[in-house]
């Protein structure tokens, strides 16, 4: 979703003035009217936020459930997939890379997606397909995007070796700020918080 859309001057302008402000303003309605103002949809992120609160995902794993399901984005062969499918075949399959115990899909999992570990297991593989194949897609943005820090580089883990979960771990310390920098960054609000209390008296 834009966050600064288009003013209607602009789409008069692109058009050369081939039409006019109130011709844009008609044809958008009756576009909506057509439409029965029926014009957004839930995508797989709505879905995966609820899922990973069921599933007790961490920061690192909500990054890495996130960057499978952003993955799907690129390859039209996952839009047969509803984006609550997506998000829940995002949950399984990070949670069997992270190799979760006791149990890859949870009774409370399978309860709030009403779908099962079997359900979700082929849309899961075709989303493993492109986790493997990331390196060599000619789109990177989403890799690039969960390669940064905030997303605890996620993109750049290696799932073919072995101590997944506790390199992950490292990632989500490591990009967590320590403690002292922690109390240190409140010290200096609160001290800025005072000076500028005593600037108002």
């Amino acid at each position: 979703e834009e966050l600064y859309p288009p003013q209607i001057k602009d789409f008069v302008y692109v058009t050369d003035k081939a039409y006019t402000k109130e011709e844009v303003i008609r044809m958008e309605i009756s576009m909506l009217t057509a439409l029965d103002f029926v014009i957004c949809s839930p995508t797989g992120v709505h879905f995966l936020d609820r899922y990973q609160v069921v599933n007790g995902c961490t920061e690192a794993h909500h990054s890495l459930a996130q960057y499978l399901l952003e993955l799907t984005l690129g390859d039209y062969n996952m839009v047969k997939y509803s984006p609550s499918h997506l998000a829940a075949a995002a949950i399984l399959l990070s949670n069997k890379l992270l190799r979760k115990q006791p149990s890859s899909w949870s009774v409370a999992c399978m309860k709030h997606t009403k779908m099962t570990e079997q359900m979700l297991k082929k849309c899961a593989q075709e989303m493993c397909d492109l986790l493997e194949a990331a390196e060599s897609n000619p789109l990177q943005a989403v890799r690039k995007k969960f390669s940064q820090i905030k997303h605890h580089e996620v993109a750049k883990i290696n799932f073919t070796q072995g101590g997944v979960a506790t390199s992950i771990a490292a990632l989500e310390e490591r990009s967590r700020p320590s403690r002292m920098a922690r109390r240190a960054s409140v010290g200096a609000q609160q001290r800025a918080s005072i000076r500028n209390s005593d600037r108002i008296r």
